[in-house]
């Protein structure tokens, strides 16, 4: 567990690095830990490299969203060199299409596309398997990826905050609807106004 730029982050070892094997491991640690208010992944190159059936992006991503919690979750999406690996871009494409459309089933899911981002220049910032990156492709998408992690604790933030404002607003207008329309009653029923307004980082 640890803070970086505000944003206190714990990073969990998936073994296999699929999505699929992710989903026990995030299930686990969630009971677990409360603490944790917002999920950020950052799966799905190992999977393509083994499925190419059409319907496993859609499938996957529903049970590792499933997992979360209603919790905030921003995924990156994934890239492969695709003058070495074609078949797997292709594959790779399917797969961030689902993420996007996986946000009209899950509202809480941010998609961060690294796909559209990452374009080598030059020399290739792929190694030769043109799947894992140059040191300086490396560096690239550490200070992109930590930059999206800031954007996403943000809005989280004020996503909780604006939630929590809202609830406030409505129990008050509830109570004090509910106060006028019985007012020959000695007992006035009150709206429930428990929330949780828990931000990352605190």
């Amino acid at each position: 567990l640890r803070t970086v730029t505000g944003v206190q982050t714990c990073a969990l070892p998936i073994w296999g690095r699929r999505v699929s094997d992710a989903v026990t491991v995030v299930r686990s640690h969630l009971a677990r830990n409360k603490r944790i208010t917002a999920v950020v992944v950052a799966l799905g190159t190992n999977d393509m490299l083994s499925h190419g059936e059409a319907s496993y992006p859609r499938a996957v991503i529903s049970s590792l969203m499933a997992e979360t919690r209603g919790l905030p979750v921003l995924w990156l999406n994934i890239a492969f060199d695709g003058k070495v690996r074609p078949l797997q871009r292709a594959r790779a494409a399917n797969f961030n299409r689902a993420l996007v459309a996986a946000r009209s089933t899950w509202a809480t899911l941010r998609v961060a596309d690294w796909s559209g981002t990452f374009v080598p220049r030059g020399a290739s910032r792929y190694i030769a398997d043109g799947i894992h990156l140059t040191t300086s492709g490396y560096r690239t998408r550490a200070s992109w990826t930590m930059s999206r992690i800031i954007e996403f604790a943000t809005w989280t933030a004020d996503r909780t905050s604006t939630t929590s404002s809202t609830t406030s607003t409505s129990s008050t207008t509830s109570t004090s609807s509910t106060t006028s329309s019985t007012s020959t009653s000695s007992t006035v029923p009150t709206a429930d106004t428990s929330t949780s307004t828990t931000a990352p980082g605190s």
